[in-house]
């Protein structure tokens, strides 16, 4: 019986999920009872829908040597809307110099308003010197953290989504990405050619699969499903 597979290229990893439904599901296929909807359980559902879609963009748009930057204040708490007029005036700058290199600034941004009173900006941007961040930023320091070579940032993309919705303020956005920022599409098939999909993934030549991203269970609709990352081996990879 036929079952259903999305893949999403994003940069040099390829993740698929596949899963039965009540529209495709083969005869025995074993079902748990369906899960209640609570509003716990939905939060759940689109904090991972927003992990995901962070994780896509940060695989497809970022590399080895680009940057996971960290804005702070120094002595100060200001608002939400003080903090937008700050990251306002930040990217400003950032682009201008970026200019004068002849390249173009790419950013993912999230803002960090903390319960206990913290207060950063979060930010993925392509490389630039550190000192031209401080420059660009007079209100406090600036952690600079280099983004390693296996172009799978899906840690990163959580510890980002867990910073917004788990320690601090509900905002109107978990982030918000610079307009010139590739967005990977999940490509959605039907498999008709064996009864039950396999339970233990298989990479395909030139990949490895990230075991840290391989998840298998029941669907909130009691079907089961199986989700992994497959990476490109790095002595494959191409430039692009």
């Amino acid at each position: 019986m036929p079952y259903v597979e999305v893949t999403v290229k994003a940069g040099r990893t390829i993740e698929i999920q596949r899963h039965y439904s009540h529209r495709i599901h083969p005869k025995g296929c074993k079902r748990e009872k369906k899960k209640k909807e609570t509003k716990e359980s939905q939060k759940k559902i689109n904090v991972r829908k927003a992990t995901d879609k962070l994780r896509w963009l940060l695989n497809e748009n970022f590399t080895g040597g680009d940057m996971h930057i960290r804005l702070s204040y120094a002595g100060t708490k200001p608002d939400y809307e003080q903090m937008k007029e700050d990251k306002a005036k930040f990217l400003r700058k950032l682009r201008t110099e970026f200019r004068k290199q002849d390249k173009e600034l790419k950013f993912v941004h999230v803002f960090e308003i903390g319960k206990r009173g913290a207060r950063h900006h979060h930010l993925v941007i392509n490389s630039i010197d550190s000192r031209t961040l401080r420059e660009c930023w007079p209100y406090g320091s600036v952690y600079v953290s280099l983004l390693d070579d296996t172009g799978q940032y899906g840690k990163l993309a959580s510890y980002l989504i867990k910073e917004v919705t788990e320690k601090g303020e509900k905002l109107p956005r978990r982030y918000s990405p610079s307009k010139n920022l590739r967005i990977p599409v999940p490509k959605r098939r039907i498999i008709l050619e064996r009864k039950f999909f396999k339970r233990k993934p298989k990479a395909q030549k030139g990949y490895y699969i990230d075991q840290q991203s391989v998840y298998s269970g029941f669907t909130d609709d009691g079907y089961q499903f199986l989700r992994y990352i497959q990476v490109k081996i790095r002595n494959r990879w191409r430039k692009e």
